[in-house]
């Protein structure tokens, strides 16, 4: 009897160590579930770190251009005039897509500034895209960036990244370098310093 007693105790406690060990999944997916909806909470600044990461897998390649390939863009300035490739015939250029919202970006501008100052045989152009990818209006950025202390830039508006997306911009910063002869040679994402520009432009017509 006292055998029976407890071959039914040990069997009753075989059966309760099991349930425990199958109910602690369904809890890790729960819990799971949770850090899943705290990343849905903070998906801007997940896919801030997503777009660092593509951005650095992106910069080991440059992306070439057709020497063929015309590089005909539009954008508009503060006060809403048109600029476009036909301003730039016989000049070299470099365009620098950027954000407000990108802390490189926003590091980078006192180097972009220098650059505008520089007697180079290109012209700069900066552009930002109102309306895409996350940046501010025509009129807030205008509103913020005339806080800044940045005198010498060229910054200049591509109204929901239209330009953007015919160059084949995928994040911010991203630089594009134009020949005298409007031929896009090339689109080069991520950050670059000015003698790493101004080097690139010395194998450019």
């Amino acid at each position: 009897m006292k055998k029976r007693i407890k071959l039914i105790t040990s069997v009753l406690g075989l059966s309760l160590l099991l349930v425990a060990c199958t109910a602690a999944p369904k809890t890790d997916k729960m819990e799971k579930g949770q850090e899943k909806d705290m990343m849905e909470t903070t998906e801007p600044a997940m896919d801030e770190k997503k777009d660092d990461k593509m951005m650095d897998e992106a910069k080991k390649e440059d992306t070439m251009m057709d020497a063929e390939m015309t590089s005909v863009f539009e954008y508009t300035d503060f006060d809403g005039n048109i600029v476009s490739s036909k301003d730039f015939e016989g000049k070299k250029v470099y365009i620098k897509y950027w954000a407000s919202w990108c802390p490189i970006c926003l590091g980078g501008l006192e180097d972009i500034d220098k650059l505008s100052m520089m007697d180079n045989d290109f012209v700069v152009l900066t552009v930002v895209t109102p309306g895409y990818k996350g940046e501010k209006t025509a009129t807030e950025f205008k509103e913020w960036y005339n806080g800044l202390e940045y005198k010498n830039i060229k910054v200049l508006f591509d109204q929901d990244g239209k330009v953007a997306k015919e160059l084949g911009v995928k994040g911010f910063p991203t630089s594009a370098y134009i020949s005298s002869e409007g031929a896009l040679v090339k689109v080069s994402p991520g950050h670059f310093d000015n003698a790493t520009i101004t080097e690139s432009f010395t194998s450019i017509k």
